[in-house]
Order: C-alpha cells, then structure tokens, then sequence
C-alpha cells in the first residue's frame, strides 16, 4: 500500500513517542499497517503469535534463566517499536516491502534462543547454566529458526534471512561477517543493513521493567557479564531515549537524585557525609558505563548504517537532569552508586564486604527501637526469613560458580547459623566484626604494599 501524507502523519506521531505494548492484537498491528501491505502484515501478525505461544509453552514446562533482563514478548513489542523510531517517516521507503518485513519479524524472533526448553534442546537442557544459554543464545536461536521454522509460523523462503538476523543481531558475531546482499525470490535483500537496525534497537530497549530489582540484587549480579550487568543498570539510571535521525544522534536522558537526597539517604545509612563526593562521582561513573557500552554497540554497526543511505547515527549523547526520585527506585540508585566499585571492579573480598553491607541493610528495616513485644517479634521472624531467602539466593547462584571460594562459603554458613538461634542484636555484632576484620586485612595489605614499594625506590 503506498505512503500518503495522511500515513506520513500518522507515522511520524507514532514515531515521537515509546509505544507501549497494546492491548489487544488488532490495536497493536495498526502501528505497522503503514510498513507493510496486507500480505506481510498477516504474515507478520502470525509470527508475532507464534512466538508468543512459544514463550508461553516454554515457560510453563521448564525454568528459564534468572538473574538477566527479560527476553519476552514486551521486550519484543519494544524493539519493533524502536526499529520504528531508527527509521522514521518517509525513509522507510529505501527499504523494500520484503526487507521491511524481514526487519519487523526478526525483532519478533531473534531472542528465542534465550528460551529454555525448545524443540530440539537436549535432554540435559536443566544442566545448561543461564550464563550459557545466554552466551550462545543467537546460536541456539539460529537453531530453532532453521530446523523448526514452522513452530514460528515462519516460511520456508523466508528461513535463511531470518535465522542471519538472529545470529548477527549478537555484538559477540562480527556484522562485516553477515553476507551484505541476499537475493529471495528474485529480490535482494539487505540484510547487513537489517541487521545492523536489529542490533540498534535491541540495545536500545531501556526501561524498568527490563531489570527486575531487589535489595540484593546486586550481591546476585555479581557473578554474570558485565555486559548483563548494565542491561540492569541502565532501568534504574535511564528516564528515556531520544532517537534523533535528523541529527544523526541517540540521547540517553538520565535521573539523578537531588544532593539533598542523596545527603538524607547517608545520614540513614550512617555513611560519613565525606562519602558524598565519592556517591556523586559514582553516579558520573555508572552513566560513563552505560554510554560507553551503548557506544561501543553503535561503533560496531555505525559504518552499515551510513553505507545503507537510510538513516544512520553517529553519536551517543548523555542528557542528565536532578529530579526527585520515587521511593521506589531511589534506594536502588543509590544502592548502585555506593557498590559501584564492587559492580564495576569485582573480587571475592569485595563480595564478602558487599554481602555484610546487605546484611545490614536487610536487619535495618526490621529494627524496631519502639513497639509492642508482638511488633519486635514479627519484625524478627520477617527479618530471618528475608535473610535466609538471601543467603539461599547466594548459594544457588553465586556460590555454584565460584566453588573454590572457601571464605564466601564460610561467611554464608556462619550467617545462616546466626539466622536459627542468635538475635537480632547478636546478628549485627558478628557482621560488625566481620566488616571490622576484612578492614584490617585491607590496611595491613596497604601496610605490605607500601614498605614494599618503598623498598624498591
């Protein structure tokens, strides 16, 4: 169907905004009905059910990986979306309808690689870590389109395109690798360009509901990618993107707490006001963490796009505003900004001290200094009940990777001990002590190092 300029308008209006996910199939396939004719729209709307039948069979019969961002249908919706927003108004039509159509279903079926329990998994599928299904999901998903194209209501014809997409739309496969034309049906197809959309815009996909957050989430992250890693940072830092063709730039719109906040949050916390600085210049550190590996995704697809004459974008731009921050999310930032040298900077007596820290935060909220027995009682057995779900958290996630961390081992054992027979109070001492001793080992260290180091000069 051609483009008028009522369509024109129409676009240009869905493109200003982040579409949310509609509620119902008929609402949601009017925001593309102006990409596509009548042909590729049904084909497209019956990929987008099939895909969404096989997250739904896959998460009913097998556990799926924790502890990464969601890999669902809202995550899908979001990167069609977005692949809007890169390609807006008339500058779609330097596409082909069968190449817009390519594009818009590889946003629907290039993550199915992170589903546990599809056809063809092998028995042991339960024995394959998350870390694992994660790192090799494009492969696994170029798997799954090849040899079960028809689970996904996808054609035959249309196989080899879409399984390209899905294993290039990974930063880990090098784009120049992706064969730069394809001929389908006697028309080419561009799909190095497609896939250089598809990578843009599934990393682009930044919001909260992306990052499922917890006091201890952080203790929990430890262990997986640092590329995983900022998938969660960015929901709790970002407010939004602005994609801006004509400029050839993505803005990244950052929060950030007001000082006073941040201030009342220390004196809570009974952290010396002298760490504020430190807060601030963590904040500055996380934001330069999200840009530079946002960068770093827009590098490797940056000449493509410019090769491609469609748009193209040459830089990512940090926008930072203070605003006060919901009592939702702001503990969460500042959890973030006061580990940022555990997150970005990981090691075991790191993650030892970062542990304790959690600890207490965790025996804070049920610290009663006034109330009823019934009150101290029920915020005791809440306390103990939040701490042993940590700890156990702690064990199958972090602990089954680093086995041969006795110290970490130890210090879990010794808490859950405390968690079956010892107070309140008797909990807070131990964690007091130990903090205390890993500080000594920290300063004899710099004692060592610095006669050491004295000596050599």
């Amino acid at each position: 169907m051609p483009i008028t300029q009522n369509t024109r308008e129409q676009e240009n209006r869905l493109n200003q905004e982040d579409i949310k996910p509609p509620a119902s199939p008929d609402d949601r396939e009017k925001k593309y009905w102006f990409w596509l004719d009548t042909g590729y729209s049904q084909k497209l709307t019956q990929i987008r059910r099939a895909v969404e039948k096989l997250i739904k069979d896959c998460e009913t019969t097998y556990p799926q990986p924790a502890g990464f961002t969601p890999h669902g249908t809202e995550h899908l919706a979001s990167v069609e979306n977005i692949i809007h927003r890169l390609i807006p108004g008339p500058a779609v039509e330097d596409l082909g309808m069968r190449e817009r159509f390519y594009l818009l279903a590889s946003a629907w079926v290039h993550d199915v690689g992170m589903l546990r329990g599809l056809d063809g998994d092998p028995i042991n599928i339960l024995e394959l870590s998350d870390d694992e299904i994660r790192r090799t999901h494009h492969a696994r998903a170029v798997t799954f389109i090849t040899n079960h194209f028809s689970r996904l209501d996808v054609d035959q014809s249309d196989v080899r395109v879409l399984a390209l997409l899905a294993r290039f739309h990974r930063r880990a496969e090098v784009l120049e690798n992706c064969p730069d034309k394809l001929t389908v049906e006697n028309k080419d197809v561009k799909v190095r360009l497609l896939a250089a959309y598809l990578r843009l815009a599934d990393a682009l996909d930044i919001s909260e509901r992306r990052s499922p957050f917890s006091d201890y989430a952080i203790c929990l992250a430890y262990n997986i990618p640092i590329s995983s890693k900022l998938h969660w940072i960015k929901s709790r830092l970002i407010n939004g993107v602005s994609i801006e063709p004509q400029e050839h730039r993505i803005v990244i719109d950052f929060n950030e707490p007001y000082d006073s906040d941040l201030k009342d949050e220390i004196i809570r916390h009974k952290i010396s006001e002298k760490e504020f600085p430190l807060l601030k210049q963590n904040l500055a550190g996380l934001r330069k963490m999200v840009i530079q590996d946002l960068a770093d995704e827009l590098d490797s697809v940056k000449n493509t796009l410019i090769r491609g004459k469609t748009t193209y974008f040459l830089d990512i731009c940090e926008r930072v505003t203070q605003i006060k921050i919901d009592n939702q999310i702001f503990p969460e930032v500042f959890h973030l900004a006061d580990n940022f040298n555990m997150i970005s900077h990981p090691s075991a007596t790191r993650l030892m001290y970062m542990v304790l820290r959690t600890v207490e935060r965790i025996l804070q909220r049920y610290h009663f200094s006034h109330g009823s027995d019934q009150q101290v009682e029920s915020g005791t057995r809440a306390q103990k009940e939040e701490l042993q779900i940590f700890l156990s958290d702690l064990a199958n996630h972090v602990l089954t990777s680093r086995r041969c961390h006795i110290g970490l081992q130890k210090l879990i054992k010794e808490l859950m001990d405390q968690c079956t027979g010892a107070t309140n109070d008797d909990i807070n001492n131990y964690v007091k002590q130990q903090k205390y001793a890993i500080d000594e080992e920290r300063n004899n260290i710099r004692v060592v190092a610095g006669h050491y180091f004295d000596h050599l000069i």
